[in-house]
């Protein structure tokens, strides 16, 4: 073997790695073949080189060969031997993450996390003695947290059907009575709020549901699916705004104030271009699918943005400033006064 094949099979390793590192439940070793463009083989004798070299992943956690739901073989993490390790900013980035996680009231999956954080201070003296300053310091507040424990039943049912692939069936509460067969693929985590992403059996069609809105949660015994090869949530959400789609894709030019221009500017908005206008204010081109969280974002600069184009965009904002305007006629001054 040349420098450049060892080389490219050295990356090709570490590769794997991570990519078992990525994976909950670990993946088939026929997939990895695919993936990586070699022999099942290859993927085998990779696993095993890195078991004897002793390279670990940074948790100490080894390659484990196992018998897949399907009957395939796999290779996942031993994920029952978890080594933490880290420095005091690792605790602190696990920490107020399980805070926004948690979102004020707390549910399984942020009472998991704290798991992590005691593992995390019970496994270094040193933590011991800075966690009071981690929490004084690193704190998420949470905006109009969610309360989810007395949906811990079916939100736990949800985590293993999505981990596991299994289909799950369940109702809307406070609306039509229908029975949904649902195949979840990703549970997302979105502005303090749980959402359920996948396939609607019956109708064979991509949902998202607001977790919150779910009751009767239970199994489909004995029917699995499967999430296509190239399903990747980041990629899938990439390009749009927020989780919800369906919507035209459309270039949207609007004009902020410079009172606003900075903080406007300051969010990351794919596919977003920024004009300066003479005065401190920007002129924004965004091509996105315009859907409700769109117009929301919109008319929540108020009168420190004016869309002005396309029309359909532009009508959508003032019917909502008018809608809410009808409210107050006649109950406002015309001077705003500050508080």
């Amino acid at each position: 073997m040349n420098s450049s094949s060892s080389y490219r099979a050295t990356g090709q390793i570490l590769q794997l790695q991570r990519t078992l590192e990525s994976s909950i439940c670990g993946k088939a070793v026929n997939d990895l073949a695919a993936e990586f463009d070699v022999h099942r083989k290859t993927i085998l004798r990779w696993s095993k080189l890195l078991d004897e070299m002793g390279a670990q992943n940074p948790t100490g956690q080894r390659i484990v060969r196992h018998t897949g739901p399907d009957g395939r073989a796999w290779l996942r993490l031993d994920r029952d031997k978890v080594k933490l390790r880290g420095t005091a900013y690792h605790l602190a980035a696990v920490k107020v993450a399980v805070d926004a996680l948690g979102v004020g009231e707390g549910h399984l999956l942020a009472d998991s996390g704290m798991v992590l954080v005691r593992q995390l201070v019970n496994g270094r003296r040193s933590f011991q003695d800075s966690i009071g300053k981690i929490t004084q310091c690193l704190h998420a507040v949470g905006f109009n947290p969610r309360r989810y424990r007395d949906q811990e039943d079916d939100l736990d049912i949800l985590l293993r059907a999505t981990f596991d692939r299994r289909r799950v069936r369940f109702q809307r509460r406070g609306g039509w009575g229908r029975v949904v067969v649902f195949e979840p693929w990703t549970i997302l985590v979105y502005r303090e709020s749980l959402y359920l992403y996948g396939r609607d059996a019956d109708r064979d069609a991509m949902r998202t549901w607001t977790v919150l809105r779910l009751h009767k949660v239970e199994f489909v015994d004995g029917v699995r699916f499967e999430v296509p090869r190239d399903y990747d949530p980041e990629t899938l959400f990439a390009d749009g705004f927020g989780i919800w789609m369906g919507g035209h894709l459309e270039e949207i030019v609007v004009q902020f104030s410079a009172w606003v221009a900075q903080a406007v500017q300051s969010r990351a908005l794919a596919k977003a271009k920024w004009v300066a206008l003479d005065g401190g204010g920007v002129e924004l081109h965004w091509t996105v699918p315009v859907t409700p969280e769109v117009i929301g974002w919109l008319c929540g600069w108020g009168a420190e943005a004016e869309v002005l184009s396309p029309a359909v965009v532009r009508d959508q904002v003032a019917y909502h400033f008018r809608s809410a305007l009808e409210k107050y006629q006649g109950k406002v001054s015309n001077k705003l006064e500050q508080h």
